[in-house]
């Protein structure tokens, strides 16, 4: 008996990323965003915009900036509940904070859950909240179900 390996194709293959202003964009299944130096920025179906921050990720001012202009795009104008996953910094500099507990962030922002793993982001979630203030509600959860639960909350 001989038996003959069929070539495996898929309808589905993920669309190649392609290179933009030094960001790589993405584009596969459900999510549409960008791949930064300090995060993948993406929007999910259910309309959350995802921020998760790479592994061992010192924010600057800069950095931050570049993050929320995508966030900005990836919200389209809308207000969304944002996940931010946050187990991959290990600093973020007073600037960065700023710019995340600021006007352009506000606007778009209805809830953000912050994912934390560690008492270092633990701390650095706290710090956020407490010194930084976001106009919007803001909770930390070191469970990213429950965070998901939270931001599907009626407002």
């Amino acid at each position: 008996m001989v038996v003959r390996r069929r070539e495996r194709t898929s309808a589905a293959a993920p669309v190649p990323a392609m290179l933009e202003d030094s960001k790589l964009r993405m584009t596969h299944g459900d999510v549409d965003g960008v791949h930064q130096s300090s995060a993948d920025v993406f929007s999910e179906l259910d309309g959350t915009v995802v921020l998760r921050f790479h592994s061992e990720c010192r924010l600057s001012e800069a950095q931050a900036a570049a993050v929320a202009r995508e966030h900005v795009r990836a919200a389209r104008g809308e207000k969304r509940p944002v996940l931010a996953d946050v187990r991959g910094l290990i600093a973020a500099d007073r600037g960065s904070r700023q710019v995340a507990a600021g006007p352009e962030v506000s606007a778009i922002t209805l809830r953000m859950a912050i994912l934390v793993d560690n008492p270092l982001t633990r701390v650095l979630g706290n710090f956020f909240l407490r010194v930084t203030t976001p106009e919007y509600p803001t909770r930390i959860f070191n469970d990213e179900a429950r965070a998901r639960a939270w931001l599907r909350e009626p407002a």
